[in-house]
């Protein structure tokens, strides 16, 4: 069944054929862009994840990602900053 009203709220957005075809094209090469993936690690407050880190290490070499990002108390309590070290030399 042909829905009237949307081919008409179409016919106001792409009055022609270019207008309709330059917007498949520009969804098209939207479509095919590589997704990203980010990585958040926040708040690890100087927790180790494995010796050197390797949880942490297996789990970004199992995708590819656009970036890590890094925030909150990354710190424990005591200052040791090893642990983030070892997170960024991952």
């Amino acid at each position: 069944m042909i829905n009237k009203a949307l081919l008409k709220n179409l016919s106001k957005q792409y009055p022609d054929i270019k207008a309709a075809t330059e917007e498949i094209v520009n969804l098209s090469a939207i479509l095919s862009l590589p997704k990203g993936t980010e990585y958040f690690l926040s708040d690890l407050h100087g927790e180790r994840f494995g010796e050197g880190q390797k949880v942490v290490d297996a789990a970004l070499d199992k995708t590819r990602f656009s970036c890590v990002v890094m925030t909150g108390d990354m710190l424990g309590e005591d200052g040791d900053v090893q642990p983030l070290l070892e997170l960024v030399d991952c």
